[in-house]
């Protein structure tokens, strides 16, 4: 490690500690203050009951006695350990590129806080569509509801989407509402435009893996994208350097950020997918070892690209086999042992190892762009390095 990777890392520890120690607080926070619950953008993830988020408040009303156990439940997942925090660290490493007097004050690491929650809340209902059980090595929420509380999982299943509806009103308070009034307005058409991104993402996968037809892997790819880089890589560089710049002055100076903005679009492009596609190959893993469920995209039938490749490249018995068990409730650990070695032979995973680089190789290119308007983006690349790597190692 070099001196200025060795001064980078210990600068991430230092925003990693802040993060978990703000982190804790508005987390207690959560279950202590009422703030306004704004309207969906929709019916968000296709199982809400009504277009309203929920507050505190309406919350303690509809749960009555059954509150204080089920606010600690939250409580105790929102305070496990094990996430990476790679959202919080792209924008206050963002902020600090962007922002020249380098100061990252309380107010910025909430904003980061609010990053992480949105992440929450967005693993709170994957677990719920997906039927997840397994988070971050221990049982998903819905799961420890179900378990706590010994009830249905249905009953379970919509206590915890309320729980994070009120997860997603506070990242929105944490990253829009809570901001100076004069840039507002801008950041709420940028938290929204992740949001729908997000959104459009899920739809895609989720009516993907009910079809019985298959994706072009074009369309796969722009679906892996849109699922994890607008709001996991987007999101915070956007914010972070509208925050850090704050509203332009001069005609050079808007034109200035625009470009800038244009190129972390384009690196949250690169990255995001890049992301999103070695997640993907944790299907390889067991559960124990990455510590949540590894085969949920091919039990649920999620059209994950490279599945999408493989059945492109194998032959037609091959491709009878993958349309029998992809998505198939009861398949066999044999079965699934089969699927992975059809991925191999193909050459379907040496092909998406290929695209990761590709990718990253992308993102890297916006970046030097990012550099030449005379910004330091050494621990975002760093971040960047960092983040692939461990999730080489799960693979």
């Amino acid at each position: 490690m070099g001196k200025n990777d060795k001064k980078i890392e210990e600068d991430i520890s230092k925003y990693i500690s802040l993060i978990e120690i703000t982190h804790e607080k508005i987390a207690r926070r959560i279950l202590r203050e009422n703030i306004p619950a704004k309207p969906n953008i929709g019916r968000f993830l296709n199982f809400f009951k009504n277009n309203n988020f929920l507050n505190l408040s309406s919350l303690k009303d509809k749960y009555k006695e059954k509150w204080p156990k089920l606010s600690k439940i939250l409580l105790k997942y929102l305070g496990q350990k094990g996430g990476k925090r790679l959202r919080p660290l792209l924008f206050l490493n963002g902020y600090k590129m962007f922002d020249r007097k380098q100061s990252v004050n309380k107010k910025v690491v909430e904003t980061s806080v609010g990053l992480e929650i949105l992440h929450e809340a967005g693993l709170i209902w994957d677990d719920i569509v997906d039927n997840g059980s397994l988070r971050r090595g221990i049982p998903s929420l819905w799961l420890q509801i179900k378990m706590d509380f010994d009830c249905k999982e249905k009953e379970a299943k919509e206590m915890a989407s309320d729980l994070g509806q009120l997860c997603f009103a506070w990242s929105r308070y944490l990253c829009v509402d809570s901001q100076p009034k004069k840039i507002r307005s801008t950041l709420k058409k940028i938290f929204w435009k992740a949001i729908t991104l997000t959104k459009k993402g899920q739809n895609f996968d989720v009516l993907g893996a009910k079809s019985k037809s298959w994706p072009t892997l074009e369309r796969a790819l722009d679906c892996c994208y849109l699922k994890t880089g607008p709001y996991s890589i987007w999101l915070p560089l956007a914010l972070s350097i509208t925050l850090a710049i704050n509203i332009a002055v001069t005609m050079a100076q808007k034109t200035k950020q625009k470009k800038i903005l244009k190129e972390i679009e384009n690196f949250a492009k690169g990255f995001g997918l890049a992301f999103q596609l070695h997640d993907d190959l944790l299907i390889l893993q067991s559960d124990k070892k990455i510590g949540k469920n590894s085969k949920t995209d091919l039990i649920n039938g999620n059209k994950i690209p490279l599945a999408v490749l493989a059945r492109k490249l194998c032959s037609k018995k091959e491709r009878i086999f993958l349309d029998r068990f992809w998505g198939n409730k009861k398949i066999s650990q044999k079965n699934m042992a089969q699927i992975i070695d059809i991925f191999a032979k193909t050459g379907a995973l040496k092909q998406i190892f290929e695209k990761t680089k590709e990718e990253v190789r992308k993102a890297k290119n916006s970046l030097k762009k990012i550099k030449s308007s005379g910004f330091d983006t050494r621990e975002i690349e760093y971040l960047v390095e960092k983040e692939l790597k461990s999730e080489q190692t799960n693979v």
